[in-house]
């Protein structure tokens, strides 16, 4: 069956059909299930023009959702079709919207008919995320609501939005509202607030993350006094590592980092919080007097242990506020606090080897970083990713999930876009929803060649299929020449010594 991403379960299909005719029934749900019949009554009107009605329990009706009795898992639901119609069970509203994400791809919209089946599914991860790069790009409001109801029709459950680095801060701060009085974009607080509950009705969790304390130079644009060296800075342009860092010897830098990590607490409602901790030339801490004189007081040795210091610190503030912290794998180990989660994806260090039995969130660098080209990241390695993380021994252990990421130093329209995200994104969606035993490269290729009309309310711009899977020895030579920009800038910024 053409479904995107592939259930896990039984699925059994029959050669009949059941036809919604003009005016399908539905029967009015219970308060958890409420959302996904709105949404099964819109997508029959948009898509496939008939006209749904709702009917009390108890009447005929060609649709119903039903509350499981074999305590399915919480985002887990079975689909029932007959030729008398159709029952969507689930134990949750979350199994129940997914229960509709797999249910419209049954529906032809020329015919208004569903092919009698048996589905049963429930994911392989937990965390199934995205990354949009929110900064260097500035991504309209808009446009991240469209973004997430692509990512909910792939059944994907975490926006991690990148909303700071050097070349930009999107978020405003009341403590600190230099922040954002540039001429540069940025979201306010309503706007934050408008994207976390439409997330939260489609299943998804928007994890925010402010950059600290290295890709910083826009926040020391506007406080320079926060800085090392006092400025002045320029806030760059495109891709980069930057020397830059917030100064750890200053206490005043230190509560601008506290207050600022409160506020984000505060206005996102999810229990993670991403602090960054990449990419940190240590140069600047080494010259300052004040971060050494920071050292002297604690009794460290190197700048490595005051980086260590703060990142504690910080996630005991995190922590007071009931959330946890992610940090990138840069620098963490064992003996950073075990509650912080660590984002793995240099593929040069060694990674959850030496991070610590710790939560991990997988995305390695030449499988989920979308904003390379399909020449370095083709489909198929976005798509057997699935297979690497199940062989991953922290699988059964730490492994929370993957995301996949678009960074967007080079990456400026919708449609651009969309050609980086597509089709890799639906492949990597599957790669964490469905079991390896049933993961098939070729079945899901010949699913997206069809999934415009059936799984996305609205048309994606995508790549084409021969462009998305470049001839493999061009790809290991482009792979190649990438690995070694990826080991000059981990030198450069002292997560490798060579």
């Amino acid at each position: 069956m053409n479904l995107i991403p592939y259930p896990n379960g039984e699925v059994k299909l029959s050669p009949e059909l059941f036809v919604l005719g003009k005016e399908p029934s539905i029967e009015r749900p219970d308060e958890p299930f409420s959302f996904a019949t709105d949404q099964v009554q819109g997508w029959l009107t948009e898509k496939c023009h008939l006209v749904p009605t709702l009917v009390e329990p108890g009447q005929p009706a060609s649709i119903r959702f039903r509350k499981s009795n074999r305590n399915l898992p919480d985002e887990g639901y079975a689909i029932y079709v007959s030729p008398d119609g159709c029952i969507l069970e689930a134990d949750s509203a979350t199994g129940a919207f997914y229960a509709f994400q797999t249910f419209k791809q049954l529906i032809d919209p020329k015919k208004g008919s569903i092919p009698c089946c048996e589905i049963h599914d429930s994911p392989s991860f937990p965390w199934r995320g995205l990354l949009l790069d929110a900064t260097r790009t500035f991504c309209p409001l808009s446009e991240i609501l469209r973004l997430i109801d692509l990512s909910s029709s792939l059944k994907l459950n975490v926006l991690h939005l990148h909303l700071t680095d050097d070349q930009g801060w999107r978020i405003a701060i009341e403590a600190y509202p230099h922040l954002t009085d540039s001429r540069a974009q940025f979201y306010t607080k309503e706007d934050i607030r408008k994207v976390v509950a439409y997330a939260r009705e489609r299943n998804i969790t928007i994890i925010p993350e402010i950059d600290m304390p290295g890709h910083f130079v826009a926040a020391l644009a506007s406080y320079p006094q926060f800085s090392c060296t006092g400025g002045p800075f320029t806030i760059p342009q495109g891709e980069g590592i930057f020397s830059e860092l917030l100064c750890l010897g200053k206490d005043e830098a230190l509560l601008f980092a506290k207050q600022v990590i409160g506020e984000v607490c505060d206005l996102f409602p999810a229990k993670f919080i991403h602090l960054g901790g990449d990419e940190i030339p240590l140069i600047r801490w080494k010259e300052c007097p004040d971060c050494q004189s920071r050292m002297r007081e604690l009794g460290m040795k190197d700048e490595k242990e005051l980086l260590r210091w703060f990142a504690n610190a910080m996630a005991q503030v995190a922590k007071k506020k009931g959330k946890t912290v992610i940090f990138w794998n840069d620098s963490i180990d064992t003996q950073y606090d075990p509650s912080i989660v660590c984002q793995v994806w240099n593929p040069l260090s060694s990674g959850s080897n030496t991070v610590g039995d710790r939560p991990l969130i997988m995305s390695h660098y030449f499988r989920t970083y979308l904003n390379l080209s399909h020449s370095i990241i083709p489909t198929r390695e976005a798509y057997h990713y699935g297979l690497v993380l199940n062989d991953d021994p922290t699988r059964k252990t730490s492994m929370k999930g993957s995301e996949y990421l678009l960074w967007t130093e080079h990456i400026h329209t919708r449609k651009e876009r969309d050609k980086h995200l597509f089709p890799r994104l639906g492949a990597g969606a599957e790669a964490m929803w469905t079991d390896p035993s049933h993961l098939d490269l070729k079945r899901f290729c010949h699913a997206f060649s069809l999934c415009n009309e059936r799984l996305f309310l609205s048309p994606v711009a995508r790549t084409h299929p021969l462009a998305a899977n470049p001839p493999r020895l061009y790809c290991t030579l482009r792979r190649f020449l990438q690995h070694q920009q990826v080991r000059y800038n981990s030198k450069k910024s002292g997560i490798t010594k060579s």
